[in-house]
């Protein structure tokens, strides 16, 4: 990345675009290994929100040899932890298996916004979501805290499994 180097694939990088040049000027946002990510190589990063000044993400892999500082194991991709900037804390923002999902439903879109989460998963094959029935990988489903619903059934837009969506934001 210009200006930074080589990054890892647990780490976020920012792009500041300079409104008088238009030119983007890089910087390292989030450490992966701040949180002890990809320290055995199966904790990388494939969802992100940002919401004020807490990085919300998703990782690649999961169970107990792939931990995440500051969370308790188990440790599934399905799960959505935090990392706040400037404080350099980790922690569990969301324990899939606790409401609901399995733990192989692999988060692979993310959007945290006003206590919403918004979510797709990398599951071919589908992922059961309580309430909300299968949905495939081209849906987005939301949790409010209490209860889960499908905000975007891709299928009724002729998106196939064939097209994943794997990166969201909700307005």
């Amino acid at each position: 990345v210009p200006g930074i180097g080589v990054v890892q694939d647990e780490d976020v990088v920012r792009c500041v675009i300079d409104p008088g040049t238009g030119t983007c000027t890089w910087s390292l946002y989030f450490d992966g290994t701040t949180c002890g990510l990809d320290v055995g190589g199966g904790q990388d990063i494939d969802a992100i929100s940002i919401a004020g000044t807490t990085l919300y993400f998703s990782t690649v892999g999961g169970g107990n040899a792939n931990p995440v500082g500051g969370a308790t194991a188990p440790y599934d991709d399905a799960d959505v932890y935090t990392w706040v900037e400037g404080a350099a804390i980790c922690g569990r923002a969301l324990d899939a298996s606790a409401v609901g999902l399995p733990g192989n439903a692999d988060v692979d879109g993310l959007t945290v916004k006003g206590g919403t989460y918004y979510m797709s998963f990398n599951r071919n094959t589908g992922t059961a979501v309580p309430g909300v029935g299968w949905v495939q990988d081209e849906a987005v489903v939301s949790f409010d805290g209490t209860a889960w619903a499908l905000y975007f059934g891709g299928t009724g837009l002729d998106v196939t499994s064939a097209q994943d969506v794997d990166a969201i934001h909700v307005p």
